[in-house]
């Protein structure tokens, strides 16, 4: 396995099922007030705490906005099992309210659903039904139901004259439609003597289709995941398809993969999707950018995919609908005179006097040995009653309600479609919030000018065993800090000892802010405080204000190594998350290695690779650039923001070339040099912006990410003075 397969996940709980339902509840109440009236809600759960699940959403969305438990497959079921083997998860869907809540009906086809084995008569010539075996499907299959329903009619037993023959239905019943939908039945060749009653013929094309049901029994995991708990797309489709529209926004609080955002950009949605792993975010980025997507025809091409798609329909031809279609009528009294003065004709050729019923077909013994005027007579009065018959069928096909099948839209031939504009951001965007909000808010900002240690003594405590614990990852190697303990200063929170080639060094830790990132102010108060104490500094946050890189790149201090340590968001769930010697909560990652050359009157860069630091070695050891998954370029950095400019992704995760596809895909429009160079390590040339400055954010496998800021005029200084 890849090592963001392996580690990415970490289904472990502190206090086992009872941390997980608290973190479960938690996240459903926020879901809850972000639904739409018409919203509807997923969780993906197995056998053994789906009843504890559904208890959560009971109390959550309420027991009255239950709409159902949706049972999957999920494996093949070959593996071992003590008793019974299990094979299938489940879906519990809730609704924010359930008397609004927007549901689209979706279909299979009834090869795929199994219920053509019901159907065990085929039409023959001439309109006949004969049996046929359950092997023997290709030709247009019927079945036999019932044309009688419970309930006594108001007045008299109506009687069915059909045949030459009377049929009545049973005390306390009576006939599905009236004497004239019977009539058209009869014209439509829709009913079947049966012994002593008379039944309705149903053929599987009347509605080719049967509605989806809460067992999913044609799913299966992913084939080729990159993830460990990555749910099978079809899945997500479903879900996404029954519930909402084209231009809707869909929210997945748990990313993973990406499977959600990807089958959401598919089929036209709007999305959202979060994670605490930059893993996952990263693997889901990937996952998105190298996607190819069918192009479907629009149905309001002004709107875009919010005006909806043009989707595939089928008819939905019934009992009812052929009961009330009086063209049927208009059809018949057209054919009749024909068909009369054909069967006349017969009855004088074979000296008979047969009624229509008693008819035989051209191809029954009884016709054969009849004169040949008498055959041919015979021949067109029936090619007269099949194309009476095939009149009939289109103008119930045509009249019959039709049924939208939404995961069929249109697709436009030689059109292909990659994934819209996204960003992914790491900071909430401002609210507008109440007076007393905004002090609040006020009393938050001015604390957080504070040193970190004064402003959550348990905060930092915690942070401190959960890196006793967990130790601090350099790239592949793991280093612990022994007797890590608080420390007395305001911007030194830790402090311990580090062996390094046989020497013991002494380390300081200072933490970031909760829901903030390292400053530069923490960052220059606390080399002040560690200088003359301490031999390494390790600076440990969520994230660090972009100043941060430059000011350490400006200035070095020889006597004091400084680290930065990126922390796992997820230590955030308040101890509910197991750590183990194994966790990756503080990581450790090195300067990016940039070359910066000038090509007449613009500027290229050049990624060598990444400096890894070695803490047991002391070294500084170089990884190449197979090892970074992405690097981006701010051309023109403003020293507050980052603005990718230029985007590369040099790895392939899973050791196949992700790109590959697409560039196939779509090398009839797109120069395959430009992919070659999107896999690069080297920029596009480009001028030097108004702030002279370029930054360069790298991001590796595991998600990890730094950023170096490169001043073009102390360059170009360099080199006029080299000249």
């Amino acid at each position: 396995h890849e090592p963001e397969q392996i580690k990415a996940y970490r289904d472990t709980w502190e206090l086992g099922i009872h941390s997980y339902l608290s973190y479960l509840r938690d996240r459903l109440l926020l879901c809850r007030e972000l639904l739409a009236d018409t919203g509807s809600i997923f969780v993906q759960i197995g056998d053994e705490n789906v009843h504890h699940v559904r208890e959560i959403m009971d109390e959550v969305f309420g027991p009255e906005n239950f709409v159902a438990v949706v049972t999957f497959r999920k494996t093949g079921g070959f593996q071992q099992a003590a008793l019974l083997g299990s094979i299938c998860d489940f879906l519990l869907w809730y609704a924010r309210h359930r008397s609004t809540v927007g549901v689209r009906t979706l279909y299979k086809g009834k090869a795929e659903a199994g219920t053509l084995d019901d159907y065990t008569l085929a039409e023959a010539s001439y309109g006949r039904l004969v049996r046929c075996s359950r092997g023997d499907k290709d030709e247009r299959v019927a079945q036999l139901t019932s044309l009688i329903s419970s309930g006594a009619p108001p007045g008299p037993p109506v009687v069915l004259n059909l045949w030459g023959r009377r049929f009545v239905h049973p005390a306390g019943a009576h006939w599905k439609t009236s004497p004239a939908g019977l009539e058209r039945l009869k014209h439509a060749a829709r009913l079947h003597a049966a012994r002593a009653t008379v039944r309705y013929v149903r053929f599987a094309d009347d509605f080719p289709v049967v509605p989806m049901t809460n067992l999913w029994d044609d799913t299966m995991g992913e084939r080729e995941a990159v993830y460990p708990v990555q749910t099978s797309a079809k899945v997500v489709e479903r879900c996404i398809l029954m519930t909402t529209d084209p231009g809707d926004v869909v929210l997945d609080p748990t990313c993973g993969s990406g499977t959600t955002a990807y089958c959401a950009e598919k089929w036209g949605r709007r999305w959202i999707t979060c994670d605490t792993s930059r893993v996952a975010l990263f693997i889901a980025r990937q996952r998105l950018m190298t996607a190819v997507y069918d192009y479907y025809e629009l149905a309001n091409p002004e709107q875009g995919p919010k005006g909806g798609f043009i989707y595939k329909t089928v008819p939905h031809i019934t009992l009812e609908s052929i009961a009330h279609n009086e063209e049927i009528d208009v059809i018949a009294a057209e054919y009749q005179p024909r068909l009369d003065e054909l069967r006349a004709k017969v009855n004088e050729l074979t000296g008979q006097q047969m009624e229509e019923w008693e008819l035989p077909r051209p191809d029954e013994d009884a016709a054969k040995k009849w004169s040949k005027p008498a055959r041919a007579a015979l021949e067109e009065y029936w090619k007269v009653w099949l194309e009476k018959k095939q009149r009939i069928d289109e103008s119930i096909r045509a009249r019959a309600p039709q049924e939208t099948l939404y995961d069929q839209p249109k697709v436009k031939k030689g059109v292909v479609r990659v994934t819209g504009p996204f960003t992914v951001e790491a900071i909430p965007v401002p609210a507008v919030v109440s007076p007393e909000e905004a002090r609040e808010a006020a009393e938050a900002e001015a604390q957080a000018e504070a040193p970190v240690g004064e402003q959550a003594g348990d905060y930092i405590d915690g942070l401190i065993e959960e890196m006793r614990k967990a130790g601090i990852n350099f790239g592949k190697t793991k280093a612990v800090i022994e007797n890590l303990r608080r420390a007395d200063g305001q911007w030194i929170h830790a402090e311990g000892e580090m062996s390094q080639n046989g020497q013991v060094k002494r380390v300081a830790v200072s933490f970031g802010p909760k829901y903030g990132p390292v400053t530069r102010i923490q960052v220059e108060r606390a080399i002040e405080e560690a200088y003359f104490e301490y031999e390494i500094l390790i600076f440990a946050g969520f994230a660090f204000e972009d100043s941060v890189t430059e000011f350490l790149d400006r200035h070095a201090h020889p006597k004091l190594e400084v680290r930065r340590a990126n922390i796992a968001a997820d230590i955030l769930a308040e101890g509910l998350l197991k750590t183990t010697r194994a966790s990756q909560i503080f990581t450790v990652y090195g300067e990016p290695e940039i070359d910066l050359a000038r090509e007449g009157d613009k500027w290229k860069l050049v990624l060598r690779g990444v400096d890894l630091y070695d803490p047991v070695k002391g070294e500084t050891r170089h990884a190449e650039s197979r090892e970074i998954a992405a690097w981006f370029v701010d051309t023109d950095y403003d020293g507050q923001s980052f603005h990718v400019v230029q985007a590369f992704f040099p790895a392939a995760v899973g050791g196949k070339d992700p790109w590959e596809k697409l560039s196939r895909t779509l090398k009839a429009v797109i120069d395959p040099e430009v992919f070659d160079q999107l896999r690069g390590t080297e920029s596009l040339p480009f001028e030097a912006g108004e702030h002279e400055r370029v930054a360069v954010k790298v991001i590796d496998l595991w998600g990890n990410e730094v950023m170096r800021v490169l001043d073009l005029r102390k360059q170009a200084g360099d080199e006029t003075a080299a000249e």
